[in-house]
């Protein structure tokens, strides 16, 4: 479709009128009327005769005309080479990082100072994942034990009260035999070795866990620093305009150091919230532990 403009409607009526009969040519007199300029006059009707010709065209030779005016692209155009990198992967796992770490070791086209940093960062990155995920496991310990460990403590309560004191415990049954008496005796220098064992380890964990707070207090904070630092380089970095293999390589890293500040940072929070439950049922631990080693002591 083509649009006359507002200025050339001076000659629509020429242009109306040459469809019933020949055509016309107004004088130039009164043309004059119309236009001080006859320079102007005489570009309009050369504006719309060339309009008419255009649509006369269109009309006979179909859409074809106009597929002709746009000029199909050169066989010997030059076209743009596009190097594709691999994306990183916003999350990447261990077993994927091994087969990349492995890939560079077989490159031949790696150089060999490039290949040593490279495959630095990329086990640096593994290292990291490694840590993450014992993160996420002492978190789930200690979402668990929120629940747990009160039921547990509260059975302990239960069998340390049960057990009978040292007093009573040192009695002789009567009707035991010699032979008794030795075999029930060799059992509990048996159970004795065995208890101060665990309890050594429970006192280990009751003084781990009081010192824990403040170690949480501190880390924590720093933790969560260290991960805001991390992404916010990686706020500005698409996986997908990984240019070059160091750039990768960067990039693969800081991503699993977010992975592994992000799991510290959960795992420090949920050791903070079950850190009195866990240290009542460790205090409870030690104390049946130190009524069972009276009791075989003074067999």
């Amino acid at each position: 479709m083509i649009t006359m403009k507002a200025s050339e409607e001076s000659t629509a009526s020429a242009v109306h009128h040459s469809h019933r009969g020949p055509a016309w040519n107004p004088p130039a007199r009164t043309i004059a009327t119309r236009s001080s300029d006859p320079g102007r006059v005489r570009l309009l009707i050369r504006q719309v005769r060339d309009g008419l010709l255009t649509v006369i065209m269109a009309l006979a030779c179909g859409p074809g005309l106009l597929r002709a005016q746009t000029p199909a692209p050169s066989a010997d155009a030059e076209t743009p080479t596009v190097i594709e990198v691999p994306a990183a992967d916003p999350k990447p796992d261990v077993a994927t990082l091994e087969a990349q770490l492995a890939a560079i070791a077989a490159d031949p086209d790696i150089d060999e100072a490039t290949k040593t940093e490279l495959q630095a960062q990329y086990a640096e990155a593994i290292e990291k994942l490694k840590l993450s995920k014992e993160h996420t496991k002492r978190a789930d310990r200690y979402r668990e034990a929120i629940q747990s460990a009160p039921e547990e403590t509260e059975r302990l309560d239960k069998q340390l009260a049960s057990l009978p004191t040292a007093e009573t415990a040192a009695q002789i049954p009567p009707g035991q035999t010699t032979e008794d008496l030795n075999k029930n005796l060799a059992e509990q220098r048996a159970s004795l070795i065995e208890l101060r064992g665990q309890l050594q380890a429970a006192e280990k964990l009751e003084a781990r866990l009081k010192d824990r707070p403040a170690e949480i207090g501190a880390r924590l904070p720093a933790a969560s620093s260290e991960l805001s630092g991390v992404e916010s380089s990686l706020a500005g970095k698409d996986p997908g305009t990984a240019g070059s293999p160091a750039d990768a390589a960067a990039l693969v890293l800081l991503q699993a150091q977010r992975e592994a500040l992000a799991g510290e940072v959960e795992m420090l929070t949920q050791g903070r919230l079950s850190n009195s439950v866990r240290s009542n049922l460790a205090k409870t631990q030690r104390a049946l532990l130190e009524r069972q080693i009276d009791n075989c002591s003074a067999v």
